[in-house]
């Protein structure tokens, strides 16, 4: 009789810590999976495609992609670094996101100091298209590409 009290123990607490392990897998996925196909992420993706050439690989239309392409363009015409992309979402609903895109470059003189720093952003709105499918539908320029004042 003892080992058979045993015996259900022992199954009850397997059971609870496999539930368990099986719950902190649903919730990492689930991490991973936002993280991964996150509007932030979107965006980034685009900005890349579009800085690679593939314009197959984004729903943007040719006036978007101009946008986008005219930030690397003032940088590569005063002999800059491509601009670094950061993104934050700053508003959404259930089915609507707006992400800005903060892009920035760097211009060194030649002893290493920094003469100036370009700044431009732009505003992405992505509506959502599946559970973690996101779709750009607009960008926009909220800033031109210029020198920050100091």
């Amino acid at each position: 009789m003892g080992k058979e009290i045993h015996r259900q123990q022992v199954s009850r607490v397997l059971l609870s810590s496999v539930g368990l392990l099986t719950l902190i897998a649903l919730f990492a996925a689930c991490f991973i999976l936002k993280g991964k196909y996150s509007p932030e992420n979107e965006v980034k993706l685009a900005i890349e495609n579009v800085r690679n050439g593939n314009d197959e690989g984004v729903s943007l239309t040719q006036e978007e992609i101009s946008l986008i392409r005219s930030f690397d363009e003032f940088a590569v015409g005063r002999h800059l670094a491509l601009p670094g992309v950061r993104v934050h979402q700053a508003a959404s609903d259930n089915d609507q996101v707006q992400v800005v895109a903060w892009l920035e470059t760097i211009d060194y003189s030649e002893d290493n100091q920094i003469r100036g720093v370009y700044a431009g952003s732009l505003l992405v709105i992505l509506h959502r298209t599946s559970l973690f499918s996101w779709e750009i539908s607009k960008v926009e320029e909220l800033q031109p590409m210029e020198q920050k004042k100091e």
